[in-house]
């Protein structure tokens, strides 16, 4: 079952759009909590929570990318004491989620499609890139790292690290391309939604805030790989359940 048939389906039942919201919209706040990374320069975190907004923007659609998005995350931020980021993530998150899901109906693909899978590739490699390049030129140091809300630990960012991390999750990003041929148009859909998400939290930390917004870019755009790479497995084999 394509997403576009998934989504026309969920469009057609009230009370599944309702309770698919409502769904994926405490899975968005799930793994939003689940982990964080605290980034001292900005008062932000790193989390997982693009995970849980891709996965709802796919299976649910845009207006459920944006409902579970905007609703989960909000809350989430809330929960985890980073109040001051709720309004703007409510509007952010919610977007991202819309811009999702649009563009992943659209480009959709079969196996066959070059240009797709192309794009898929090119896309994972430049996200891969751009990680490595904020991270090195703009956050070397420390940051906190927090388990569901339990005990704190302290990671070091040096330039081996970011070159790791960048190179790990481009391997396995591109082994899902090649693997999973017609999720290609996803990945695009999701590089394009996550770059309003990061575009989106440098200019609220930047200009409302006051912060050194450029210090939090390299851990949005390692949001947006992880995201890439969760929703992508998940999404692939719950799109053949029938709803």
């Amino acid at each position: 079952m394509s997403l576009r048939e998934i989504h026309e389906r969920v469009k057609r039942v009230t009370t599944l759009k309702v309770s698919l919201s409502a769904v994926m919209a405490g899975l968005v706040y799930a793994f939003t909590i689940i982990f964080s990374l605290y980034i001292p320069q900005t008062r932000g975190f790193f989390n997982f929570g693009e995970i849980g907004v891709y996965i709802a923007a796919l299976i649910g659609g845009p207006f459920i990318g944006f409902v579970a998005g905007s609703v989960g995350s909000a809350l989430a931020d809330i929960t985890l004491g980073y109040y001051y980021y709720a309004p703007a993530t409510f509007i952010i998150k919610g977007i991202e989620g819309y811009l999702v899901g649009t563009f992943a109906e659209h480009l959709e693909v079969g196996r066959k499609d070059k240009y797709a899978y192309l794009g898929g590739c090119l896309s994972v490699v430049i996200i891969a890139i751009l990680m490595y390049t904020f991270g090195t030129h703009f956050y070397i140091g420390s940051a906190e790292i927090t388990l569901a809300m339990g005990p704190i630990y302290t990671l070091t960012f040096n330039e081996l690290v970011w070159l790791a991390v960048s190179i790990i999750f481009c391997i396995i990003s591109l082994y899902l391309t090649l693997k999973y041929v017609e999720v290609s148009g996803w990945i695009v859909a999701m590089a394009i939604g996550g770059l309003e998400m990061v575009l989106g939290y440098f200019l609220y930390e930047q200009y409302i805030l006051g912060y050194i917004a450029i210090a939090e870019v390299p851990f949005n755009i390692m949001q947006v790989l992880v995201g890439i790479f969760g929703a992508t497995v998940v999404t692939h084999y719950l799109r053949k359940l029938k709803l």
